[in-house]
């Protein structure tokens, strides 16, 4: 009867041990618990980064268009700027309303 108490008693010990262990690995900085926000913060910046890369991948085909391709510089200053070319002429329409 003794042993059996000495045996329950030890096995009561370390289950608390390992319940204090977990306790701590879980709540602790850095534990459980920080490594899954800490996951889903790197995934959202894995995320960023990607739409990031694929922005500047285009800013910098936009780059060398502008650098090199004279037809894509006249294509802009006509779209953004209303630019006209040589020999060409600019008809603006107004167009009114009629207000009843």
């Amino acid at each position: 009867m003794n042993n059996e108490n000495n045996y329950r008693f030890r096995f009561i010990i370390y289950l608390l041990l390992i319940a204090i262990v977990l306790v701590y690995s879980i709540f602790k900085k850095k534990g459980v618990i920080d490594y899954f926000s800490l996951k889903v913060k790197y995934e959202e910046i894995v995320k960023e980064n990607e739409l990031l890369k694929k922005e500047n991948t285009k800013l910098s085909q936009t780059i060398n268009l502008l650098k090199n391709d004279k037809s894509y510089i006249e294509k802009i200053a006509r779209e953004k700027f209303n630019m006209i070319g040589d020999g060409e002429l600019l008809i603006k329409i107004n167009n009114k309303e009629d207000k009843r």
